[in-house]
């Protein structure tokens, strides 16, 4: 059975998170959303030994979960038309669109300045066209080419990007060479390029490796000879420790013990760094938590899992909007950022991987189709405003960010098509549905199936085995999140009903599969009122919602829709109350869709009691 060891054995590491669940009635129908109570957990700087006999239930669970819940490959899975890869392709056609000269030079700089992040656009590029790429099945783009023919050319004398750092590298802002080691690790995974792991190398020789010793003299120093001085970035605040990041993803390639005690200490001594008191940069935070939580699937630690657990709570509870975008900075809601946007969705899909616990999952759907997709701007990704705090109810999208968000957005969208699955030994896990074809590569052989659906605008999903090469059990858990009435759930395998259990918030079908079975799973998504976020940053006011999707309305003017109004059910997860039409958030900011689109420029999110 699917997670019966694992996801039900996560309870040991749930200290007293209970949801807590708030319903507003319309009519007969309700919809239920969970708020999630702040996770407080004790960390205490200790060695994985010691955590693993401290808490060995919290150990073996995490283990278990990493052995059990695998990732599937980018080929493996072939998206199909929908909401996704049409929005996917937006980005990845951009990126075809660049010229070598605008990913080389754009935020570039050869001499020490706080203005530019040499490496990090270049970087960034690299890694989301990569990721893009693989998703949607393209060759790499001649810009692509062209942009890894001129690099080597562009090093100076250590052998990196940008300026000559200092002796001790506490650079901030010349630490920005890390994102091109994220770009680089994948282009080599992806063209197993020898160019590209030689000058990854460097970074990890030149600059990962020796700076070891001066994030002692960080925020919150352990040492206090002043040996060290940082140069600190003037905005990005507390972006440092995002090197975490790219020592994990490429500690595959560049393995050796020195670099293992490095990234122990590095996230060691972040736990000595508080945020919100610092008001860090949403982005950086999030950026440092996922190569935390990657970390915990290459060395798996519990404690170190539930800081990073811990990490992500604080950022949902004091630095997400109502329609699930980010403040820039904690405590200042100025506005959001497409980049911490795709780190949120990274990072909630990599702790339910981790804990099994299905709120990280919900989370996930509302941050890409309320968040994300809202935040992208035809192709580019850049800022808009917050909504809910300073009693802002309407979302009006900002400025395009070309240098970070635009070529960060493309591996946000990705990485969603990749999470949308996930292999069991016994089977496959639907976690995001969507129009696409999986290979999961089993133990007893490969399992093909197709999936139809109109999710998220309509409920049900239809699969269709293509492949099945073992005549065992395979199991199809599909995710059954909080807004799919479970009542109206029924599944038809090859005309017939059959009854299958919803446990753990998975519909999970367990059969053997034959090539040409079809299994239809029916479903309907409840739709109307839904609390806020957090009620007490905007009270008396209330959302609408189908199913994941946030509406809105395309207007300047505050509009009434109030409670305890009849709602009209229309077409493409629409409605109307008071006359008001309500629309998918998503579809009001596709920029190419003349049809839906918000005209006015502006969308009431939030609406009067």
């Amino acid at each position: 059975m699917i997670l019966a060891s694992t996801v039900v054995a996560m309870a040991a590491l749930c200290m007293s998170a209970d949801d807590v669940q708030s319903n507003i009635a319309w009519g007969k129908r309700a919809f239920t959303m969970h708020a999630l109570v702040a996770l407080v957990v004790t960390l205490v700087s200790v060695s994985a030994n010691a955590v693993s006999a401290a808490d060995p239930v919290a150990q073996e669970t995490l283990m278990s979960r990493i052995r059990t819940i695998h990732m599937i490959d980018f080929e493996d899975i072939t998206p199909g038309e929908g909401l996704l890869p049409k929005r996917a392709r937006y980005t990845l056609d951009m990126y075809k669109a660049y010229t070598p000269q605008h990913v080389l030079t754009l935020n570039y700089s050869s001499d020490p300045s706080d203005k530019a992040f040499p490496g990090d656009t270049i970087g960034r590029y690299i890694l989301s066209t990569t990721l893009l790429s693989r998703a949607l099945h393209e060759p790499e783009p001649q810009t692509l080419k062209d942009v890894m023919a001129a690099l080597p050319g562009m090093l100076n004398a250590e052998g990196y990007l940008g300026w000559v750092l200092p002796g001790d590298r506490a650079d901030e802002t010349g630490l920005s060479n890390v994102m091109w080691s994220n770009g680089l690790t994948e282009y080599y995974l992806w063209k197993k390029d020898d160019r590209a792991l030689k000058m990854n190398r460097n970074i990890f020789t030149q600059i990962i490796l020796p700076i070891r010793e001066a994030y002692d003299y960080y925020y919150s120093p352990e040492k206090s000879d002043n040996k060290i001085k940082w140069v600190h970035c003037t905005g990005d605040t507390a972006q440092a420790f995002g090197i975490i990041d790219p020592a994990t993803r490429g500690y595959a390639l560049f393995p050796s013990p020195e670099l293992k005690q490095e990234i122990d200490d590095l996230i060691r001594l972040y736990h000595k760094v508080d945020p919100v008191k610092i008001q860090a940069q949403v982005h950086a935070v999030l950026f440092a938590t996922r190569g935390i939580l990657r970390w915990c699937e290459i060395e798996p630690n519990a404690e170190k899992l539930a800081f990073a657990e811990s990490l992500y709570q604080r950022y949902r509870q004091s630095a997400m909007t109502e329609n699930y975008e980010n403040y820039n900075w904690f405590g200042r809601p100025d506005w959001t950022e497409g980049c911490a946007i795709v780190d949120s969705f990274t990072v909630a899909m990599r702790l339910w991987r981790l804990t099994g616990k299905t709120e990280y999952l919900k989370d996930a759907q509302l941050i890409l189709f309320n968040g994300l997709l809202a935040n992208q701007k035809d192709g580019d990704f850049g800022t808009n405003n917050c909504v809910g705090p300073n009693n802002e109810i309407f979302l009006k999208p900002g400025q395009i960010a070309p240098w970070c968000c635009s070529v960060w957005g493309g591996k946000g969208l990705a990485r969603a098509i990749q999470y949308s699955y996930f292999r069991l030994d016994d089977g496959v896990v639907v976690t995001i549905p969507g129009n696409s074809t999986v290979t999961a590569r089993l133990p007893d052989g490969l399992l093909t199936l197709e999936q139809t659906t109109g999710y998220p605008y309509e409920g049900g999903v239809c699969f269709r085995v293509l492949a099945s090469e073992s005549r065992k059990k395979r199991m199809l858990a599909l995710f059954v999140p909080s807004w799919i009435d479970r009542d109206s759930i029924t599944v038809i395998v090859n005309g017939r009903r059959n009854e299958y259990p919803v446990a753990n918030d998975f519909l999970q079908i367990s059969r053997v599969m034959k090539r040409g079975d079809a299994i239809e799973v029916q479903f309907k998504q409840i739709s109307g009122v839904a609390p806020l976020l957090r009620p007490e940053r905007t009270p008396g006011f209330h959302r609408y919602m189908h199913g994941p999707l946030v509406l809105g309305a395309d207007t300047v003017e505050e509009k009434k829709a109030s409670l305890g109004t009849q709602i009209e059910t229309l077409d493409a997860a629409c409605c109307r109350v008071d006359g008001v039409i309500l629309t998918p958030l998503c579809d009001l900011t596709d920029r190419r869709d003349a049809a839906k689109r918000a005209s006015s420029g502006s969308i009431q999110v939030l609406f009067r009691d």
